[in-house]
């Protein structure tokens, strides 16, 4: 009796561990498990996606876990993409956005999207990586998970349209890390041209005869009115409260393809 007992405790514990690892599908498309985002910008996001799935048939979601269990981030997305069904059946045009938040069992944290098969080439996994590392990792180590959000959406929705694709992308932000290294440039060549003609100014001075000197007064005309990137456009306060017609998931598919990357 006493071992029949022990068994069936065993038995418990097991599937109370198991149950913990599963993700039960959902009629959200934001599923914040560790309370990161407040309800207003929790119903943002997903008014947000649910209009975007209304309008193009592709279904983003969001998901913040506290913990992974030991399972692979990219696995974990794959699995909840294909059990879910996320996507259209006869498109796969999912993508799932996973944030893994620190916790005290597991301190660190991690980011991933995971893409259906019928988004993988237009989002790659290099694709994936950047919009990570270039859109979210910032917010997300000062704890701004909604900004991190907002930023990787302004990236992948219009990707995900065809309006907008990796090419554009690295071309965009090339254009934007140029200005900057053509005023440190400038201005780096201006104070050393301003303090070489001061040197040649000073010898040149001395060597003149004093014959009644007059005061001469250097003009700093300096003006560095430097305009630095700054992508922090807030995100517009949609309350339109009115229900959209997102009736579930489409029964799309996952083959692995992704990207992630740790805070």
């Amino acid at each position: 009796m006493r071992k029949c007992l022990i068994t069936c405790l065993l038995l418990f514990l097991a599937v109370s561990l198991w149950s913990q690892r599963e993700y039960p599908m959902t009629d959200s498309l934001v599923n914040d498990y560790s309370g990161m985002l407040t309800w207003r910008q929790r119903d943002s996001l997903e008014q947000r996606l649910r209009t975007f799935n209304d309008s193009t048939s592709n279904q983003i979601v969001i998901i913040i876990t506290p913990r992974l269990y030991d399972e692979e981030i990219i696995d974990l997305g794959v699995r909840i993409g294909h059990e879910w069904g996320v996507g259209q059946k006869d498109l796969d045009n999912g993508v799932i956005i996973l944030i893994k938040s620190k916790c005290e069992e597991e301190s660190f944290g991690d980011a991933a999207i995971v893409t259906g098969l019928g988004l993988e080439s237009v989002l790659p996994d290099a694709f994936c990586r950047r919009i990570i590392d270039d859109q979210m990792i910032s917010h997300l180590a000062d704890t701004d998970y909604f900004s991190a959000l907002v930023a990787a959406l302004d990236v992948i929705e219009p990707v995900c349209c065809g309006e907008y694709n990796y090419k554009d992308y690295k071309n965009e932000h090339a254009r934007k890390r140029t200005p900057d290294d053509i005023a440190g440039s400038i201005t780096l060549w201006l104070f050393v041209t301003l303090g070489v003609g001061y040197i040649f100014f000073r010898i040149f001075h001395r060597k003149k005869p004093r014959t009644g000197g007059g005061n001469s007064s250097d003009g700093d005309d300096s003006d560095s009115s430097y305009s630095s990137y700054d992508d922090d456009d807030d995100d517009d306060d949609d309350d339109d409260d009115s229900s959209s017609g997102f009736s579930g998931y489409g029964g799309g598919d996952f083959g692995g393809g992704g990207a992630h990357s740790r805070f």
